[in-house]
């Protein structure tokens, strides 16, 4: 079977910003060499700054902070130099890629990325929640797990705190 008849394995993987985007990408390429991916689909969803643009807004500055689509495109090129990277450091070559920069809902954009032909998995990065984080945004790792059929990976971004560390 030559290239172009080969069945399509995609992997949808969702960067959030650049001081993630490194870590959730490394965890990428390891899912898709795994996986037998010859495809990715990077994802990001627009940032509203939606607490900042409150604080200015309290404070009558009247323009709302939000990302570009621009920065987005941005990001997932850096998301993708790296997962090539990763691939070149094992001398493998890497799948084909394609962009999703869009705005909405994460859980929702993610979603729909995923219900796509070919989609074999998902990688999402996920922070350890605090309380801020709890009440401003939503759980986008459980909306996406229980919707989809497809294994969802998560990329670590911080360290599980063991019990030497919480004493």
């Amino acid at each position: 079977m030559n290239e172009t008849q080969q069945e399509r394995r995609t992997l949808v993987v969702a960067i959030e910003d650049l001081a993630t985007a490194g870590v959730v990408a490394v965890e990428a390429a390891r899912v898709a060499r795994d996986m037998n991916v010859n495809h990715i689909t990077l994802v990001h969803v627009l940032n509203e700054h939606t607490l900042i643009s409150a604080l200015f807004g309290a404070a009558n500055y009247a323009a709302p902070i939000a990302e570009t689509e621009d920065e987005g495109a941005q990001l997932l090129k850096v998301a993708e130099s790296d997962i090539r990277a990763e691939y070149r450091a094992v001398d493998t070559a890497a799948p084909t890629f394609e962009s999703l920069v869009s705005d909405g809902f994460p859980a929702r954009v993610i979603e729909e990325a995923a219900h796509s032909s070919g989609v074999v998995g998902v990688v999402l990065g996920a922070r350890r929640p605090h309380a801020l984080g709890r009440l401003t945004h939503a759980d986008v790792r459980s909306h996406v797990s229980s919707r989809l059929s497809v294994p969802v990976r998560i990329a670590a971004l911080q360290a599980a705190q063991t019990d030497d560390a919480k004493s």
